[in-house]
């Protein structure tokens, strides 16, 4: 099996086209270690890791998204 392609970016969203444009992606270059690893930084996955930030302090939360 083999890859298969990310969801197409959406940049149809008002919210989106209010924003300046993206700096370039940053990729993940060495080994990162967290106590969590959130993915997708949407509404959910935001309100997920913000949750967490106010419940342990003192976790390394990490989010990954495919958008910038």
């Amino acid at each position: 099996m083999g890859r298969r392609p990310l969801p197409r970016d959406d940049d149809g969203c008002g919210w989106w086209r209010l924003l300046p444009p993206p700096s370039p992606a940053r990729r993940l270059e060495a080994e990162m270690t967290a106590d969590c690893v959130v993915i997708g930084a949407g509404f959910t996955g935001l309100a997920t890791a913000w949750q967490l930030a106010r419940r342990k302090p003192d976790w390394r939360i990490v989010v990954v998204e495919a958008q910038r």
